[in-house]
């Protein structure tokens, strides 16, 4: 018998190249796929599409984006990407025909797979809880709303019904579609996305006593005279700029108690002494402007 001599380093080539030829089209794992027009296999009920950032530098949007959307085509993961910068793959999944009526039997190609466990929670809290969701709001003393409710809604869902994303914070305030509110009382509000057809539910706005404490503090701060010291270069210049951190500290000093992270400069930077605006939010998501001067030290 005739041997054949070859070397470990052409071995090990010819080894690999044969494994990887092995493992392709064998269905483990992700891989990028090419993009018909339509997607032939999603015809048949059989494939979905979805993007992964396994293996890939992504951003946070990106992928918290790969993680809940699911399409029927691979034409639309691509055309419907977190941003323009996304490099997700786009991959196939496996669903039964079951699973894709109910992700794509409206006509859909995009489906947030939130919805499924949302809307089950969603629907047996309106089962359990007739009652209007109560959601306390700032209102004046006539009972004029005069800042849109979405966030204190939103809030309420998560306190009172328990409905929030998987990571625990509240839906998006996106997702909730509000009527004309003008005054304190019940109205009839709407969520929407990520599921396909709007649920009604009602909510019963009322009167936040801390509120309305917030709204003082907010315009005791409009009403003080707030003075920041900085120090002063040549032509009355700064060294360095006004930060809301120095703002807090003179709001302290005036007597008004404040978190900075409550406070947004609005003509940054600030670099010479001067009169200059900033917004103060309340921790009833009412915001309100106020006037500082900016002097030197």
């Amino acid at each position: 018998m005739k041997q054949i001599l070859i070397s470990r380093r052409a071995f090990l080539a010819a080894t690999t190249a044969t494994g990887m030829i092995a493992l392709t089209g064998c269905g483990l794992g992700e891989s990028d796929l090419p993009l018909p027009g339509a997607g032939e296999d999603a015809a048949r009920g059989l494939v979905a599409y979805r993007l992964s950032t396994k293996g890939k530098r992504a951003s946070r949007a990106a992928k918290r984006h790969a993680a809940n959307k699911l399409f029927a085509t691979s034409a639309a993961a691509d055309a419907n990407r977190a941003h323009p910068g996304d490099k997700s793959a786009i991959v196939q999944v496996d669903v039964s025909q079951a699973a894709w009526d109910r992700y794509f039997g409206q006509g859909n190609e995009v489906f947030d797979l939130r919805c499924t466990e949302l809307g089950a929670k969603f629907a047996k809290k309106l089962a359990a809880n007739p009652a209007p969701l109560p959601v306390p709001v700032y209102a004046a003393a006539d009972g004029v709303i005069t800042a849109t409710p979405t966030a204190q809604i939103a809030r309420a869902l998560q306190q009172e019904w328990g409905i929030a994303l998987p990571s625990g914070r509240p839906i998006d305030l996106v997702w909730i579609v509000l009527p004309a509110i003008t005054t304190l009382g019940q109205y009839t509000v709407e969520l929407t996305g990520p599921c396909p057809d709007p649920v009604p539910f009602e909510v019963d706005l009322v009167r936040n006593d801390l509120c309305t404490a917030a709204v003082a503090s907010l315009q005791a701060i409009q009403a003080a005279n707030v003075k920041v010291g900085a120090k002063v270069g040549e032509q009355g210049k700064l060294f360095g700029s006004v930060t809301v951190v120095q703002l807090a500290d003179a709001l302290t000093k005036s007597g008004q108690q404040v978190d900075r992270k409550q406070l947004r400069i609005i003509d940054e930077p600030i670099k010479t002494i001067g009169t200059y605006q900033a917004e103060y939010t309340t921790a009833c998501s009412v915001k309100g402007l106020f006037s500082f001067e900016v002097v030197e030290e």
